[in-house]
């Protein structure tokens, strides 16, 4: 039972680590609907075209060696996540009940998981034999990977391919594309956790207002989101609070594109807040910062002084 634990702690800390901060652009790739190209080089007087012809290439080769490094980091960091349901799986079958119990909170608690055993056990079950390959397209995401596990392999493999499956798709963009429910075919539980989705929800319904999701950590872990509009940027993050009574709202609202000051706000919100409920309270936030004397009723942070 220990290495079991242990096997799953190094999934968690190497999950931590190397996929979370790759995951960056919305959880695509860089080169991902852009020209991975760089921008060409400008040249000086000393530099001559031979200089600036064998430059490019080797920046290219760079950028495709990173495009590389990143797609394996993002295939590495959904496989760590399947192969930790699938272990469990395994220790289900092969410990006593009262060792499972154990471990699993050990795990939930290390994990931050957060997701119905059952659910958490049928992932791995469905889709531990999954070719390492089709997994650069799937997104990390407990409840995501359980909608992946009630559909046949093919499907999963034409949508990635006509890439209606992405990193960054949401749940509710799941459940449409899948055609699955997030609760399975048998529907939500008598004990099912009304707050388990509200961020996510809340994730897609802000995405269609404007706000990307950003990292470090990227959902279930952590909820951040970006609006970059002139002449005020936005930073929203999402948190439910304790006991899960609502949702904690909290914003940085930059003052322009050319300064890193930024004025902080928070709020706590029913859990039956709305997307746009939200939205509307930033947007009344950053018209405070274009009325006189603001920075007198308000603390600036990132000042460089």
């Amino acid at each position: 039972m220990a290495e079991i634990v242990q096997a799953n702690s190094a999934v968690d800390m190497a999950e931590v680590c190397g996929y979370a901060w790759l995951m960056k652009s919305d959880g695509q790739s860089p080169d991902k609907d852009k020209d991975s190209a760089p921008p060409p080089l400008e040249k000086h007087d000393h530099a001559t075209e031979e200089d600036s012809l064998t430059v490019a290439p080797e920046m290219e080769a760079v950028v495709s060696s990173i495009n590389q490094a990143f797609d394996a980091m993002c295939q590495e960091g959904v496989l760590r996540y399947i192969r930790v349901a699938k272990t469990l799986l395994a220790a289900r079958q092969s410990v006593s009940d009262a060792d499972f119990e154990q471990l699993w909170a050990q795990t939930d608690e290390l994990m931050n998981i957060k997701f119905d055993l059952n659910k958490f056990l049928y992932v791995g079950e469905k889709l531990g034999d999954i070719e390492p390959e089709l997994c650069r397209n799937l997104p990390r995401h407990w409840a995501i990977l359980y909608c992946l596990a009630q559909v046949e392999r093919d499907v999963v493999r034409a949508a990635a391919k006509a890439g209606k499956i992405h990193r960054s798709m949401t749940l509710k963009e799941a459940e449409q594309v899948l055609g699955v429910s997030r609760y399975g075919p048998a529907g939500p539980s008598e004990d099912e956790d009304p707050a388990m989705y509200i961020l996510d929800d809340l994730m897609h319904e802000l995405r269609d207002l404007g706000l990307l999701i950003e990292g470090p950590d990227y959902p279930p872990d952590a909820y951040c989101f970006v609006r970059e509009v002139e002449p005020h940027d936005w930073m929203l993050y999402l948190d439910l609070l304790e006991d899960d009574k609502g949702v904690e709202a909290r914003a940085e609202i930059y003052l322009s594109p050319d300064t890193s000051e930024y004025v902080e706000w928070s709020k706590k919100f029913p859990l039956n807040v709305t997307a746009r409920k939200i939205y509307d309270w930033m947007a009344r936030c950053e018209k405070e910062l274009d009325k006189p004397g603001f920075r007198s009723k308000h603390r600036v942070f990132g000042r460089t002084e």
